[in-house]
């Protein structure tokens, strides 16, 4: 399980207004209304940039287009220029329609053109906290952070840094040639997350960890993502010395596992990582690891998965497969949430 499934993203943005202000504007050029029409073009161009994870530059960049065209038909060619800067900078690739623009449009914009071309790029560097967020520029997905740098062409770009749990953080930063630009948000919890994370600090500290029945906040953290397994692992050092108890709630029959110990040190297989998970899985699928049929993972395929090792060093739940890992690094020490997909930690 992803936790986009569980905090899904925004429905996908509607460009109809921007859509309809577009149509409208490009009646009123039609029709000689230079004035009126870059007006509509002008809230076109909000419009689209009211939502930029989705916007396409291509659309965008071609209302610059005719709006440059409506200002140079209304008599102001440097606003018009400045337009078809913004077209070519949003979108490079762009071209004015020969068999809509005249001359004086094909001119101005080819001028423009050149200009862009002897900009040099400006640089973007992306980083958050907490790290492992999506990071869309232009409306295209380039990474999660923290991002090396991104080399961009000058101007202004949309911005989006999301990630599941998190309110999204939008920003229009604008590059200039050879100059360099950082973003570093601090994302701001989803209620819902909040509550979940809540639950795990509860649910993972010594009280419940030595709970005598199925605490409750296991039981809500498993209905809430969906999860019919919570595993739970209390990790301690002792003078350089790491060790882990584990244990496993089944939500659904409210049996557990527990006394599982992981101690890399420890010459008891049972202490062994090896150990720990035979017994996990023989507690998930109702038999040793070692006496499942041909084809079944082994136990050194199964302690490379996030969330063996997230159990292993502690201060992470993990939600994959159907099953919730949480943990804590000391008593009374909250932990966090991640997806099970490295870099994507919550």
């Amino acid at each position: 399980m992803e936790l986009d499934t569980v905090f899904p993203r925004p429905a996908p943005a509607s460009f109809q207004e921007a859509d309809a202000l577009f149509e409208e504007g490009k009646s009123l050029y039609d029709n000689l209304d230079p004035e009126a029409a870059s007006g509509k073009f002008l809230e076109a161009v909000e419009a689209y940039q009211k939502y930029p994870a989705e916007l396409k530059p291509a659309k965008l960049a071609k209302t610059f287009i005719f709006l440059g065209a409506a200002q140079l038909l209304n008599g102001e060619p440097e606003t018009a220029k400045r337009s078809f800067l913004r077209a070519i900078s949003t979108y490079p690739a762009i071209q004015p329609d020969s068999d809509l623009f005249g001359a004086d449009v094909q001119t101005a914009f080819t001028d423009m053109q050149q200009e862009f071309s002897r900009q040099p790029p400006g640089t973007l560097l992306v980083d958050s906290t907490p790290r492992g967020a999506r990071v869309t520029v232009d409306g295209k997905e380039v990474g999660v952070t923290p991002l090396p740098e991104l080399k961009l062409h000058a101007g202004r770009h949309p911005v989006v840094i999301s990630r599941p749990g998190y309110q999204p953080v939008i920003e229009y930063p604008q590059l200039s040639a050879s100059k360099a630009v950082e973003l570093k948000p601090q994302l701001v919890l989803r209620p819902e997350m909040a509550a979940v994370l809540d639950a795990v600090a509860r649910a993972s500290s010594e009280q419940g960890f030595d709970a005598a029945t199925l605490p409750p906040e296991v039981a809500t953290l498993g209905e809430r993502l969906g999860a019919r397994y919570v595993v739970l692992a209390a990790v301690s050092e002792k003078k350089g010395r790491v060790g882990a108890e584990v244990q496993v709630w089944d939500v659904q029959t409210k049996g557990r596992l527990r006394g599982v110990r992981l101690d890399a040190r420890s010459r008891k297989p049972s202490d062994s990582v090896e150990g720990a998970v035979d017994r996990i899985h023989g507690f998930l699928v109702g038999g040793p690891l070692t006496a499942s049929p041909a084809g079944t993972p082994s136990a050194s395929a199964l302690i490379k998965k996030p969330w063996f090792w997230a159990a292993v060093v502690g201060g992470a739940a993990v939600v994959t497969g159907g099953i919730l890992y949480a943990t804590q690094a000391d008593k009374g020490r909250p932990g966090g949430v991640i997806s099970g997909f490295p870099g994507l930690g919550f």
